[in-house]
């Protein structure tokens, strides 16, 4: 429990018995054999509780207690009067000059503690609410100058709205940001499509270097849309980088690569499903051996990954998994594909696949991603790209777009 109590009271005896009750439910306990000495101890270490005697020769409790109210330090120490006498006249004034309770002698140990219980217990919601309200100033002032500042820098801005519509814009970009920074690495071509259905989305992707035999990629999509899902995307990406951050989780301390299944089950780990936002989210994870060009993939709930090899039909690889954050402890496993040259790997989220030019029309669909990849034989993954995005455009028309669309395509050298 630890809180500590000051007792204040003349009587010797009054001192023992109080102090016992309180040492024996666990309190931390001062004594105060009078007013003047209550004063300066209290002064020095304000305590969370005080029990005040009303009778004492010198400097009686009624005083005591006005001082302490005039102090600043101790203003907000929650006092009890003690005293024998019943009288309402006395009861009246102890209240007018700052006290929250009253108990009478002789003391009752079931009282004493009911009483010293419930106003330690509203001292603390006090003190809890008063930290609270010092956050939100402190909140509330970072805002004000966040706010000020952009106004400063955005003096163009007539409203609001569109201050706010502003700030998305550029949260957006600072998401395309994390999106690969380039399409040629070792083995391994690629092309992306990416387009979030607001400024910001729930969906990203990357494709990057591990080391100088293998190729690391993904791709996410968090559950539900707007600022929630783009900082849960956002911070994902910062976990799945190789920039030497001390939490990315593609490597070791020692340098060795984590494969991707160990890479799901850390993610699932740290990343259980939000109640209060119903938010989790589904990735695919590979690593591409260059040298041998052999994958190795795991997938959380994803959509599955299409396989193109040279000359064939695409075929998309299922793979049975729950998203990352439904299920606790789940043990994700991984499977290993080796890839030929020209093989091509696409990997895109469900927005894709639910496109649709007017209400009431069926879905793309996986077999009419298929469809256009097989009409895209002979082009370059680039054409593809262009082509599907296209496509895209098309089929959203004048429409809202209702998901994030995201599509990444690699070509095996």
């Amino acid at each position: 429990m630890n809180n500590c109590i000051v007792i204040v009271d003349d009587v010797p005896n009054n001192l023992r018995l109080l102090s016992n009750i309180l040492t024996d439910h666990g309190y931390r306990v001062r004594l105060a054999p009078n007013g003047n000495y209550a004063l300066n101890s209290i002064r020095k270490e304000p305590p969370d509780l005080i029990l005040l005697d009303i009778q004492m020769p010198g400097m009686d409790g009624f005083e005591v207690c006005k001082r302490l109210k005039a102090d600043e330090l101790t203003r907000d120490v929650p006092v009890i009067f003690l005293s024998a006498a019943d009288d309402v006249r006395i009861k009246v004034k102890a209240f007018s000059t700052g006290g929250l309770d009253y108990i009478t002698k002789p003391f009752q140990v079931a009282e004493v503690i009911a009483r010293v219980e419930t106003h330690l217990k509203l001292r603390q919601v006090q003190n809890e609410l008063e930290n609270e309200i010092e956050n939100r100033k402190r909140y509330e002032a970072m805002l004000e100058f966040e706010q000020q500042k952009l106004k400063a820098q955005n003096s163009q801005l007539e409203n609001v709205f569109k201050k706010m519509e502003n700030d998305l814009n550029i949260a957006g970009e600072i998401q395309r940001s994390l999106l690969p920074l380039k399409k040629i690495f070792q083995g391994v071509r690629a092309e992306w499509l990416f387009e979030p259905c607001t400024s910001i989305g729930g969906d990203i992707f990357n494709i990057f270097q591990l080391d100088d035999n293998n190729v690391g990629f993904y791709l996410l999509d968090v559950s539900g849309h707007g600022i929630h899902s783009a900082l849960l995307s956002v911070t994902l990406s910062k976990f799945l980088s190789t920039d030497g951050l001390a939490y990315n989780l593609l490597t070791q301390a020692s340098g060795k690569i984590t494969s991707p299944s160990e890479v799901m089950n850390l993610l699932n780990l740290k990343f259980q499903l939000d109640i209060d936002l119903n938010q989790y989210f589904t990735i695919i994870y590979g690593i591409i051996n260059t040298t041998d060009r052999k994958l190795t993939y795991s997938s959380a709930g994803h959509t599955p990954m299409v396989h193109w090899a040279s000359n064939e039909k695409p075929e998309n690889w299922e793979f049975c998994a729950p998203p990352i954050g439904l299920v606790d402890l789940y043990e994700y496993t991984e499977v290993s594909k080796n890839l030929s040259p020209g093989t091509k790997l696409v990997l895109y989220s469900d927005g894709i696949l639910e496109l649709t030019r007017i209400p009431g029309e069926d879905e793309l669909g996986l077999d009419g991603l298929i469809d256009i990849l097989v009409d895209s034989e002979g082009e370059t993954i680039g054409e593809t790209r262009t082509g599907i995005e296209q496509i895209v455009k098309n089929k959203l028309g004048e429409n809202e777009q209702k998901d994030d669309i995201s599509l990444l395509i690699l070509e095996i050298k």
